[in-house]
C-alpha cells in the first residue's frame, strides 16, 4: 500500500462494544460493564484507531479494555502501535465518552494531541455562555476538576447556525483540545469541520459489524479472532477501492465516474474468500503467475 498510507494523517479512536450474553462469572475480568444494550449490560470492549484522512483509511490499531485495569492504560497501547506504524498523527479525534481528567492526563503526559466536544456541566455551560455574551475569548484555557485530579486544556467555542426544532438558530460548540494556542487554527482548521472526520470510525465499525462472524464459543481467544478477522476484511476493502481510485485519477477519469472495486462489503469479502480458496487449490508456481496477472 506503497503511496495510499499517509504518514502523517489524523486518526479517530473509538470504543466498541461487542454485547455479552454468555456466563458472566466465567467470563471473569473478560468482559466490562456498561449501560444495557442488546438485552445486556456486559460486554467485550474493543478500541480501536482508524485512519480518518488521506486516500486509504484503515483500522491501524486495536486494543481489548480488560475489566482489571483502567481503560487509560489501553489508549496508552493504542499510542504505541500506532508509533510502531510509523504514522505521525496531528491529532487523535475522540468522543465525549472520553472527556475526563484520567483520558485527558494521560493523553498529555503521553504527548498526544486530540480533540473532543466537551461535556457541558455547569461550569463549561457558563463558559459557554461567556463566549456568547463577549466577555471570554473564543479560545480560552479551562481548568477541569474530579477525583482523578485536574487538567488544562483549550476550550475551544465555536458559533453555528443549526436547524433546531424546526427553526434555524445560532448554538455555540464546545470542544477541548491540547494543541497549543498558537497552532490551533493551523492544525484543526474549522474545528466542527475537523470533528465531523471521526464519523470515519464509526462507518467502519458499522462495516466491521457486517461481517464479523457471531459465535457462542465461550473461548475468548476465538472471539477475538473473528474480530480481527472482520479488521482486516475492512482494511483490504479500503485499500482495493483506494488502489482504483488511485488508478482512475492516473487515467484521468473524473472521481464521480471512476468505479470502485465494490461497494457491498460483503459481496468483496465472499469474492476475496473465493480467490483465497482458488490460491490455496493451485500449485505454488500457477498461484504465483495468477497473483502477477497472469491469468
Amino acid at each position: 500500500c506503497s503511496g495510499m498510507l499517509c504518514r502523517t494523517c489524523m486518526i479517530a479512536i473509538d470504543e466498541h462494544l461487542i454485547p455479552f450474553t454468555g456466563d458472566r462469572k466465567a467470563a471473569g475480568y473478560n468482559v466490562v460493564g456498561g449501560k444495557p444494550k442488546g438485552g445486556t449490560s456486559w460486554f467485550v470492549t474493543m478500541l480501536t484507531a482508524q485512519v480518518v484522512s488521506g486516500p486509504f483509511t484503515p483500522t491501524a490499531a486495536v486494543e481489548r479494555v480488560m475489566g482489571d485495569r483502567d481503560a487509560a492504560e489501553g489508549m496508552g497501547c493504542i499510542f504505541s502501535a500506532v508509533s510502531r506504524l510509523g504514522l505521525r498523527p496531528t491529532v487523535y479525534l475522540l468522543d465525549r465518552g472520553f472527556f475526563g481528567v484520567r483520558y485527558m492526563k494521560a493523553m498529555a503526559e503521553l504527548g498526544v494531541s486530540y480533540l473532543m466536544p466537551v461535556v457541558k456541566h455547569k461550569g463549561l455551560k457558563e463558559a459557554a455562555d461567556e463566549v456568547r455574551r463577549g466577555v471570554r475569548k473564543s479560545i480560552s484555557k479551562y481548568t477541569l476538576v474530579s477525583r482523578h485530579g485536574q487538567v488544562t486544556f483549550y476550550l475551544v467555542v465555536v458559533k453555528r447556525m443549526r436547524i433546531v426544532h424546526g427553526k434555524r438558530q445560532w448554538v455555540y460548540l464546545a470542544f477541548a483540545t491540547n494543541v497549543p494556542r498558537c497552532r490551533i487554527r493551523a492544525v484543526l482548521g474549522d474545528v466542527p469541520e475537523t470533528y465531523k472526520k471521526r464519523w470515519g470510525v464509526e462507518n467502519g465499525y458499522k462495516a466491521m459489524e457486517r461481517i464479523r462472524p457471531l459465535t457462542c464459543s465461550r473461548d475468548f481467544g476465538v472471539r477475538l479472532l473473528l474480530f480481527h478477522l472482520a479488521v482486516m476484511g475492512c482494511n483490504f476493502w479500503y485499500l482495493a477501492n483506494a488502489t482504483a481510485k488511485k488508478r482512475a485519477e492516473r487515467a484521468g477519469v473524473p472521481p464521480g465516474r471512476a468505479a470502485k472495486v465494490h461497494t457491498v462489503l460483503k459481496k468483496f469479502v465472499k469474492l476475496m474468500m473465493s480467490v483465497a480458496s482458488k490460491i490455496l487449490a493451485m500449485e505454488r508456481a500457477e498461484a504465483r503467475r495468477y497473483l502477477d496477472g497472469g491469468g
